[in-house]
């Protein structure tokens, strides 16, 4: 089920509510009404939650750089700190262009 419920949040957000009721109603047509209803309580993401998931689907490494500086950021050497707030801005960079190629490819506006 998992595995269904990751695939309509791989969707775009048009598409969202039509293959959640899609899915709704082949479970409730193989008589798994429980799995119907925790399926159709699911909400359609907002462009952000959407566009972030995107993110982490196809940049979870970079997504995973960036937290794991916390750690640096708060150790209070301060060359630590210089390196990890440089490398911080970097990875926000280069994350940020890839939340704009994301939105763009699905028609849209980065704002």
């Amino acid at each position: 089920m998992n595995d269904r419920i990751a695939e309509l949040y791989a969707l775009p957000p048009e598409e969202f509510t039509a293959a959640r009721d899609e899915l709704v109603r082949g479970l409730q047509d193989a008589g798994d009404k429980e799995a119907a209803k925790e399926v159709r309580s699911l909400r359609k993401p907002t462009l952000a939650a959407w566009a972030v998931n995107q993110l982490a689907r196809r940049h979870g490494d970079e997504l995973r750089q960036l937290l794991d500086l916390r750690d640096e950021l708060a150790s209070g050497d301060a060359s630590a700190i210089r390196a990890a707030s440089a490398q911080r801005r970097k990875l926000i960079g280069s994350l940020t262009d890839h939340a704009r190629a994301v939105l763009e490819e699905a028609g849209h506006p980065a704002g």
